[in-house]
């Protein structure tokens, strides 16, 4: 049995925690806020105790400071350990994360309320290169909690295979493409 890997990923407010505690419900082990460094030892961790431990979801963003920049590195060694990973990045539009954020009265982790839209926008950049590199990416502006959750079991039920967003676009053109010069 192949260990299943999922990192959760993306902007603050957009729903992580509550994307973990979906997936915790779904048999996965979560960890939140993992220095990247840490994931390839993580990773060995479960490996090695027989699967005991055959489904792993981890909360990775900004928290972690200047460690942050380490996660490209960290997720490249798992692909030399020959572990396939997939990778939720989750967004929301910039109104929906400064409403939630007035909501539950938290500051961003990228700095104070005071300066709220700079830091959303601030922190976008910081995750640009993890957002390219996902798997999946699921904007949450307009979903329940619920749905997150149902969008989620969806995405990793037994059996399903995640496409990197890049081939996902070079599919949907080609489907498009077949379909315009079907009716020519």
């Amino acid at each position: 049995i192949q260990m299943k890997l999922v990192v959760v990923t993306g902007l603050s407010g957009a729903g992580k925690s509550q994307a973990l505690r979906a997936l915790e419900d779904m048999g996965f082990y979560c960890v939140d806020n993992l220095p990247p460094m840490l994931i390839p030892n993580m990773a060995r961790l479960c490996m090695e105790h027989g699967n005991l431990i055959d489904k792993v979801a981890l909360g990775i963003d900004t928290r972690s400071g200047a460690f942050f920049g380490e996660t490209d590195e960290a997720l490249d060694e798992l692909l030399a350990m020959n572990i396939h990973y997939d990778i939720i990045y989750l967004n929301a539009s910039d109104e929906e994360l400064i409403r939630r954020y007035k909501e539950t009265r938290r500051a961003h982790p990228m700095g104070g309320d005071k300066m709220l839209i700079q830091n959303i926008q601030k922190e976008r950049l910081l995750l640009k290169d993890l957002e390219k590199r996902a798997t999946r990416i699921i904007d949450t502006t307009t979903m329940l909690t619920r749905q997150l959750r149902e969008t989620l079991l969806r995405l990793l039920a037994a059996g399903a295979v995640l496409l990197p967003m890049w081939l996902q676009n070079l599919c949907a053109t080609g489907e498009a493409l077949k379909a315009m010069f079907a009716g020519a």
